[in-house]
């Protein structure tokens, strides 16, 4: 938002270095699969399996089991709309308040699914990779019915 430009190109960035590893890391995942399994049916299950050992290592570590960058982009993105978002003191609810009680639910769980992406890279943590992408489900859903609703 125009509230905090610095921080908004910042977030923009890290959006933009998430989204690149994750493409990468599929495309490491997808060729390397392909490669592997071509050696399988060589029947050279070793190097297969070698080679398959080697790409899930660097797909798993560019993107594929790693959320900190994208924890670390939706926690930004969502503390800038929670401070960005007023609530207008009034004695009846108005559509106004009602949608800054929305934006800061759809904040605060954005943030909660940053914190899961952050905390999954902590090795006992890491089942809340799990909590992150479910999460991030919702909180894309309630981030589109949010710019819906302001457009």
């Amino acid at each position: 938002r125009d509230v905090f430009p610095e921080t908004s190109a910042f977030s923009q960035g890290l959006g933009i270095i998430w989204a690149t590893l994750v493409l990468a890391a599929g495309m490491i995942g997808n060729v390397g699969a392909k490669t592997a399994l071509d050696l399988l049916s060589d029947d050279e299950p070793e190097r297969a399996t070698a080679l398959w050992d080697a790409v899930h290592t660097i797909f798993i570590s560019i993107g594929g089991g790693n959320e900190i960058v994208g924890g670390c982009w939706v926690v930004l993105v969502s503390l800038c709309e929670f401070l960005s978002s007023r609530c207008q003191k009034s004695a009846a609810p108005t559509t106004r308040s009602c949608g800054v009680i929305y934006s800061k639910i759809t904040a605060a769980t954005g943030v909660a699914a940053g914190l899961a992406g952050i905390v999954h890279t902590i090795p006992a943590l890491e089942n809340a990779g799990a909590a992150f992408g479910v999460l991030m489900i919702i909180w894309y859903i309630m981030a589109g019915i949010l710019t819906c609703r302001s457009s």
